[in-house]
């Protein structure tokens, strides 16, 4: 009978013995770059908002200009006579709720807008447009693209974030640098101020600059440049700003308030001057 047969089996040698399992190591090539990407970009956006002011420590704005704050980004309401409004930025909810229910508060809906218009072509400020069918969105034309979004900006935050086609909106009218525009009893000054974006806008109406993402407020009441992450280009971004603040101060425009998206206000033209 075999040694089989009484349940022995024969000893391995050393040689037979398991040999133990590599341990796969890509897990850990891939996780460790992606970890300090993340840490990076982290810092960096960590690094462009420390500091700012919030929307309830900024400057009161002029009568007739109201911020309504839609989470971490801001839009704006401005008269244009009884029962009708203008909308700078449409802010980053495609449902537009905080807007509908600012307008509701004036017991105003959605046909009240008749103008809407954008700083820029960023999703977080053009999600709402496509609520207010019967306003002319108006932009400058090389952000229409961005805007109905065909492509993304240059910056590295854009590239990130990618297109979003569901918070793009439709440009009806495209404007003029220094052009103005008449909606109702209210009159819109355009500026043309390229960097953050490459058709970055910035407004002028009720003794109010509406900056959009071109700068921030300091938490200290001073002003600074649009968040690099963000920027296309931060050395143009610098360069508009300053001219801006010429052709403000030039034309002897009244400055009571700075308004920007996604930091309170600040009072006059100072801050934009002294940038």
């Amino acid at each position: 009978m075999s040694d089989a047969a009484h349940g022995s089996t024969t000893p391995r040698s050393a040689g037979d013995a398991p040999k133990p399992k590599k341990r796969r190591r890509w897990p850990y090539v891939v996780g460790l770059p992606l970890a300090a990407l993340a840490v990076g970009f982290g810092t960096l956006y960590l690094t462009a908002f420390a500091g700012w002011m919030p929307f309830g420590a900024g400057r009161a704005l002029p009568e007739g200009v109201e911020m309504v704050a839609d989470g971490y980004v801001a839009e704006f309401m401005v008269d244009a006579g009884p029962g009708a409004v203008a909308l700078i930025d449409c802010g980053n909810d495609p449902e537009a709720k905080v807007l509908l229910a600012a307008l509701a508060k004036r017991g105003l809906g959605k046909d009240a807008v008749k103008a809407i218009f954008l700083t820029h072509g960023h999703p977080d400020h053009t999600a709402g447009c496509r609520q207010f069918a019967a306003a002319e969105v108006m932009a400058f034309e090389a952000e229409v693209p961005i805007i109905e979004g065909k492509r993304r900006a240059a910056s590295p935050g854009a590239a990130l974030v990618g297109v979003k086609p569901d918070k793009a909106a439709k440009v009806t009218r495209t404007l003029k640098d220094g052009e103005t525009v008449t909606v109702g009893a209210t009159r819109v000054r355009a500026f043309l101020t390229p960097g953050h974006t490459v058709g970055s806008a910035s407004f002028v109406a009720k003794d109010t600059v509406f900056l959009g993402d071109n700068a921030l407020a300091n938490a200290d009441g001073t002003m600074r440049g649009a968040p690099a992450l963000f920027t296309d280009d931060a050395i143009e971004n610098r360069r508009s700003l300053k001219a801006l603040a010429k052709r403000l101060a030039d034309e002897n425009i009244t400055v009571k308030a700075l308004a920007f998206g996604h930091t309170g206000a600040l009072a006059g033209l100072g801050p934009l001057a002294a940038y």
